[in-house]
């Protein structure tokens, strides 16, 4: 699941050239609420173009080998 926020302003920070800031949250659905909340957090409060990727921990136990 990935998000981007077009709407926020440019910024250039490495000679005139622009990104987006690629922001990775862990997502536990008993702890739904505060992903939602953390997400909206920052998609509301950037000033810069973000994109939101989840990680599911369930999806990541399944695939760690130990």
């Amino acid at each position: 699941m990935t998000t981007a926020n077009g709407n926020a302003p440019q910024v250039a920070n490495n000679g005139g050239a622009s990104k987006t800031f690629k922001i990775f949250i862990c997502y536990d659905p008993r702890e739904d609420e505060a992903y939602e909340v953390c997400r909206h957090s920052i998609l509301k409060r950037t000033s810069i173009p973000v994109e939101i990727t989840t990680i599911v921990q369930s999806d990541l136990r399944v695939h760690t080998t130990l």
